[in-house]
């Protein structure tokens, strides 16, 4: 009642740990040296303060051993993190932490054969649900997240209520309350603004700008 339009697209959705082993596979086939529970502590420059990145030194956080890794060229692929190193160069942050959370329901609390997408009643964000393994996924919230980037993120009190509301926005809504089997937040960064302002350059030239990594051979 009082639907006065909608579209219909392709997407796609895919299992990410399972996404990420396939990636970590076939980096090993091309001859990559695949680690896990290693961190990238500091960036290593030589002794002047403008030279280019030359490496990095590596902490190993089972054991506590760290160990420098040198090489032409230093891609930095940390994603929200990405700030961190970059502030060891000098630069000042560009990325805007956001943190997604969602809520997997019952299919028979929420059962759908496809999926769809609307406009969260409270504040017209868009919001998507859809089929999931046997379930049902509500998100995402989409909201600054102020905390820690070291802590493990987490959906907060306040957003399994604000899904429930997407889920069912009229009705009701108590009888869906704990009914979730399960529920997660991830974080993600916000494209940089300077990025999008710099389309057009190269990977490489990316790179030296951004990281002060020598040019590719």
């Amino acid at each position: 009642r009082g639907l006065i339009g909608g579209w219909s697209y392709l997407d796609a959705q895919a299992d990410d740990a399972r996404l990420v082993l396939r990636v970590l596979a076939e980096a090993r086939s091309l001859g990559a040296r695949v680690v896990n529970h290693v961190r990238v502590d500091t960036l290593l420059r030589a002794d002047s303060p403008t030279a280019n990145v030359q490496g990095a030194r590596l902490v190993d956080t089972v054991t506590g051993e760290a160990f420098d890794l040198h090489a032409r060229c230093v891609v930095n692929a940390t994603g929200v993190w990405a700030d961190v190193l970059r502030g060891q160069l000098g630069h000042a942050p560009m990325l805007r932490p956001l943190r997604g959370s969602h809520l997997l329901l019952p299919d028979w609390r929420l059962p759908l054969a496809q999926a769809v997408g609307l406009f969260h009643p409270l504040d017209q964000r868009p919001v998507f649900a859809l089929p999931w393994e046997g379930a049902t996924l509500v998100g995402t919230t989409d909201l600054d997240h102020r905390d820690d980037l070291a802590h493990e993120p987490g959906i907060t009190r306040a957003e399994p209520a604000r899904q429930q509301r997407t889920a069912n926005p009229r009705q009701h809504i108590a009888a869906a309350r704990g009914s979730e089997v399960g529920r997660g937040g991830g974080v993600d960064a916000d494209p940089p603004m300077r990025m999008r302002a710099q389309r057009g350059r190269t990977l490489e030239q990316q790179c030296h700008a951004e990281l002060g990594c020598g040019p590719p051979h």
